[in-house]
């Protein structure tokens, strides 16, 4: 279901030659293959160990003893990694049909005995299980210097060789290599996070940001490099060693699909097993490329809201008198069919499985309805179509498509010519959330730049950076940077549209037609700084979006309260990487931003090279934080400073993440000042009391500077942490 054919190829050939197979052993004798066979049993499976060792912990380390019977925890798996090319380090990767799991080990080569595919049986008594800056994994018990705890390490490889038994050859048709339809589907939940650390994934028709610019890695044999891919529905760092064979392989520059083991170090990170695991795009989701039907049901599955066009055959309509399908009965697969309100479709002409099929509502009085329904038309049994929608789990409460009008825009069917059907278009609004402005109204009101709310068609996008390189296409021909919205679905005169440009990050990776074929004729609504852009009418700064009708509800969502935080903000270079955090300029240009320094990671502001007239104010602001839920309410920090100026660094505690809005409570706490020269080191802010608030909050870090200053300061914030001990 993986379409993971080819890169598995490439894996055993490079497997098989180090295994130094030869075609010149024809006058030998094969030796007798020695096949191992482990003398244990499994009795646990790989979620049930992770769940019950969880703990919430960003560190711990906690020894596996015996089930209350006394019996041993043993688990089986097969092999999904490989440090052959040298990019996973001393870490091997397992999955059963429940979970992967990740193992540390203080060892090379250990693809030499652990070939991809190899079962595994571990008995896990007496070995060491927790978290390494987040990822739970198997290894031994160390000293984490920086954050003053016990973490998860490397274990001794005689201590992994005497727990572990191999069970059998490897098979490759055995490993389960899952596809990330949308970012997502990751999550932050303790089920997501047991889930999918350590899984084998794929990405499909992502994009690297350097695309085109550079190699994974700019130095050989240097500790490694994030490169950052964009997916749908966000983005995910590509970890790449110096050390590894691949290290200088150029960066794509178009679409490609990625797969590798997702890893985690404070979020989610990819790690590829070997050059393999880039390679070309699949282009899937548009009309030209529909998912099957069989895709639609993982989508359905994984209740991400993926959309997109997908085609099967006509294989009935529900009954009569259904309103839950729960088995094959309640679905008329021969004629004579009575209601004409359903059709159902399936891979195959004569599937009669109602788990293998999606369920199509055909909505009263439109053309889907009139020249597809099989009360009228039972012509159109058996044949194939298409529609473009949102795979949903919720239709006569099983599987199915939503989303879509009817119109003949947005479906087809194999032989049945579909006649013109005139678009009523987007209707006028006040450019308010609740009534958005039409395409029309924004294109009268000239440029005024002021933020608004806008509705209409994704039409095209502009493949160059001017408007009359306007196209229709998708996939690697469109734009991944922009889109054209327009009042009709069949627009093709740029003239007639509004450009849209797509700020990096979410809203980017989930909009663009580079990555997101399906979005193509789909309703959006957009919140924006109404401007021009490719010299018309436009939209720009655009900050929240709504995928309406065929691509379903795609909003910016809030983020819940949490009720505690640990951000090193380690691999951290935007802003959005961390969930919940935002950034707030009230004054001037100058933004807090995300460095590194001697492989250490932090948030920095300064306001030097600044042009404001007006002086500086900044902030950087944290999730939301459920102070009532706090096991111990208090907040801790590191700042630096250093050069010279009145610049000032304060803390809040804020009641919005709005500084406009909030009221605003002043922590006591120490802030570093700049030595005579350079920099400070990072110094503790000590351990901050939060006993005086509770319900939800946030905490604020304000930076303020005056204009024209012949100085200033440059202050640096790292490993902010709250609801807990921290320095």
């Amino acid at each position: 279901m993986n379409k993971i054919s080819k890169y598995f190829g490439l894996a055993a050939a490079s497997l098989l030659s180090v295994a130094g197979f030869s075609a010149c052993q024809d006058h030998f004798d094969n030796p007798e293959v020695l096949v191992p066979v482990a003398d244990i049993k499994p009795n646990t499976t790989i979620e049930e160990l992770k769940t019950l060792f969880w703990n919430d912990s960003t560190n711990y380390c906690h020894q596996i003893g015996v089930k209350e019977n006394g019996d041993h925890y043993i688990i089986a798996g097969r092999v999904t990694s490989s440090d052959y090319d040298g990019n996973i380090f001393k870490t091997l990767y397992i999955q059963d049909e429940t979970a992967p799991l990740s193992m540390s080990i203080n060892q090379y080569n250990l693809y030499l005995d652990h070939r991809i595919g190899q079962e595994l049986v571990m008995d896990l008594t007496g070995m060491y299980i927790g978290k390494y800056n987040g990822m739970m994994q198997l290894g031994a018990p160390s000293w984490f210097e920086r954050d003053q705890c016990i973490t998860t390490s490397f274990m001794a490889p005689e201590l992994f060789n005497r727990h572990t038994q191999l069970n059998g050859l490897p098979d490759l048709s055995k490993v389960d290599t899952v596809l990330v339809a949308d970012f997502s589907q990751l999550g932050s939940s303790k089920e997501e996070l047991i889930k999918w650390q350590g899984q084998l994934v794929r990405f499909n028709n992502a994009k690297f940001a350097n695309a085109g610019n550079g190699t994974l890695v700019d130095e050989y044999h240097s500790s490694g490099y994030n490169q950052s891919l964009n997916v749908k529905g966000g983005s995910i760092d590509v970890r790449t060693s110096g050390y590894a064979k691949f290290w200088n392989m150029p960066v794509p520059a178009g679409n490609c699909d990625v797969v590798g083991m997702l890893g985690y170090f404070n979020g989610w990170q990819l790690v590829l097993n070997d050059a393999a695991g880039i390679m070309e795009a699949t282009v899937n989701g548009d009309r030209e490329h529909p998912y099957t039907v069989a895709e639609g049901i993982e989508f359905a599955q994984a209740g991400t809201g993926m959309s997109g066009w997908v085609s099967g055959y006509i294989v009935g309509a529900v009954a009569p008198e259904v309103t839950e399908v729960k088995s094959n009965s309640d679905i008329q697969w021969t004629a004579p069919f009575v209601l004409a309100n359903t059709l159902v479709i399936a891979d195959s002409a004569d599937c009669r499985d109602y788990t293998e099929c999606l369920i199509l509502e055909l909505p009263e009085g439109s053309l889907l309805q009139s020249a597809g329904n099989l009360a009228d038309n039972e012509g159109n049994l058996g044949k194939k179509m298409g529609i473009s929608g949102r795979f949903v789990s919720d239709v006569y409460t099983t599987y199915g498509v939503t989303g879509y009008d009817g119109r003949a825009s947005e479906f087809f069917i194999e032989g049945v010519d579909l006649p013109e059907e005139p678009s009523d278009g987007i209707a006028d609004g006040d450019g308010s959330k609740e009534s958005p402005y039409s395409p029309a109204q924004v294109m009268a009101l000239g440029n005024p730049g002021t933020t608004a709310w806008v509705k209409g068609y994704i039409v095209g996008s502009a493949a160059d950076k001017t408007a009359d390189s306007f196209t229709t296409a998708t996939g690697a021909s469109a734009s991944g940077t922009n889109i054209f919205i327009a009042a009709t679905a069949d627009e093709t005169d740029y003239n007639k549209c509004l450009p849209v440009q797509l700020p990096a990050g979410a809203i980017r990776a989930a909009l663009n037609l580079q990555a997101n074929p399906g979005n193509l004729g789909m309703v959006v609504t957009l919140n924006g700084s109404l401007e021009k852009y490719f010299g018309l009418p436009g939209i720009k700064s655009v900050s929240q979006y709504k995928i309406d009708g065929q691509g379903g509800d795609t909003p910016v969502e809030p983020v819940d309260p949490v009720s505690s935080l640990n951000a090193t903000f380690e691999g951290v270079t935007a802003i959005s990487q961390l969930p919940g955090w935002s950034l707030k300029n009230v004054i001037g240009n100058k933004s807090w931003y995300f460095t590194s320094f001697e492989e250490n990671s932090y948030a920095a502001i300064t306001g030097y090279k600044g042009t404001s007239t007006d002086g500086y104010e900044s902030w950087l602001i944290t999730p939301p934080l459920n102070f009532d839920a706090m096991a111990k309410k208090v907040l801790s920090f590191q700042s630096q400073a250093a050069y010279t100026g009145t610049d000032k660094l304060e803390v809040f505690v804020m009641t919005t993440a709005d500084p406009s809005t909030a009221t605003l409570s002043a922590l006591e706490c120490h802030i570093a000042e700049p030595p005579a020269t350079g920099y400070s080191g990072f110094e503790a802010s000590g351990e901050i009391s939060l006993e005086s608030f509770s319900g939800v909050g946030y905490i604020g870090f304000r930076y303020t500077a005056p204009a024209g200053a012949s100085g200033y300061r440059t202050y640096c914030i790292d490993n902010v942490v709250a609801g807990q001990s921290g320095m």
